[in-house]
């Protein structure tokens, strides 16, 4: 095979030694937790019934609803002591980035990404992210 094109050359040479810039599958020996671990907590007492936890990643959305929590949660599975609850505790079982976004009565809306982390064994290493609201009043 000959190459004529400069341009062509380093991307024919990655790809004829195997270099797709996609990890390959990990090995079996990785542990199988969820990969995101949150922890969504009011600082000063118990979170409001209106508190949801909205999760989007590449294949959707879904919402946590403290005073009506989903009966079949497909990817984010989370949980509440009580309804007067000061924590949820959610698992997302994904394997992408994601964002996170908090709503609460008096509280400020939180949003942020966050995106998986790997070992050197190509193996994802479980997140664990605590969430501490901020009131809107200081």
């Amino acid at each position: 095979m000959q190459i004529r094109n400069p341009v062509l050359l380093p991307a024919v040479a990655l790809t004829m030694l195997g270099c797709s810039g996609v990890r390959s599958d990990p090995p079996d020996d990785c542990e199988r937790g969820a990969p995101y671990q949150l922890v969504v907590k009011s600082p000063n007492g118990v979170l409001p019934q209106d508190t949801e936890v909205m999760v989007r990643h590449g294949g959707g959305e879904e919402t946590y609803k403290l005073k009506d929590p989903p009966d079949d949660p497909a990817w984010v599975f989370c949980s509440a002591a009580t309804p007067q609850t000061t924590r949820i505790s959610c698992e997302v079982w994904v394997q992408g980035p994601i964002t996170v976004e908090v709503t609460a009565t008096g509280f400020r809306q939180y949003e942020e990404e966050y995106a998986l982390v790997w070992n050197e064994h190509n193996c994802v290493v479980s997140q664990s992210l605590e969430i501490s609201l901020e009131s809107q009043t200081p």
